[in-house]
């Protein structure tokens, strides 16, 4: 219970991410019979599992089940793929600040789906030159990937991101548009097993 609920060092709130993915899924989908729903901090009271936590404090207990990844070993059956619209700053892999949104609704996709493991594909448009492209799709799916983990070591252990990058040898759409460049700047997530 002090992993599902985050009460860990460095751990993650499952529970809160799972409401909230699914909550929001309700919301959109039924927005007149469901236009919001109960703010997690006011249905979930963590009190009694706090007191149980100090009161337990430096004693053996039994260890949660954790997923175990291999940094080597390649997704062989994918589950889901999606494009996100993380926005980085031109030319570089910072982040704009409009990706905060982006990332947070990544990152609660991506804990409720724990057991899975993670590919982030980097892709550019081709303006500019090839090899840069390369890296800088490369740099952009590094930084989600340690964004991913520094937000939770728990949800993203070593090995469950694998980091894939595809420059612009993988468009979309035709790039001859503003539109098609934006389309084919991306990071894709890949899930499975």
């Amino acid at each position: 219970n002090l992993a599902l609920f985050g009460l860990e060092e460095g751990g993650t709130n499952i529970y809160a991410s799972v409401y909230k993915t699914f909550g929001d899924v309700q919301s959109r989908l039924y927005p007149k019979e469901l236009p919001s729903y109960v703010p997690l901090d006011q249905m979930l009271d963590l009190s009694l599992l706090k007191n149980m936590q100090t009161q337990y404090k430096g004693k053996t207990v039994a260890p949660a089940d954790q997923q175990k990844f291999a940094a080597d070993d390649e997704i062989r059956q994918s589950v889901s793929k999606r494009a996100w619209n993380i926005e980085f700053n031109t030319g570089q892999s910072s982040f704009t600040p409009a990706a905060e949104r982006e990332l947070n609704q990544l990152f609660n996709d991506l804990v409720v789906a724990g057991n899975l493991k993670v590919a982030v594909h980097g892709h550019t448009d081709n303006v500019g030159d090839p090899q840069k492209n390369q890296q800088l799709s490369e740099d952009r799916a590094l930084a989600v990937r340690q964004w991913l983990e520094t937000k939770s070591r728990s949800a993203f252990p070593q090995g469950r991101v694998q980091v894939y990058a595809h420059g612009a040898t993988e468009p979309l759409v035709s790039n001859s548009t503003p539109t098609g460049k934006a389309k084919n700047r991306r990071v894709e997530i890949v899930l499975g097993n």
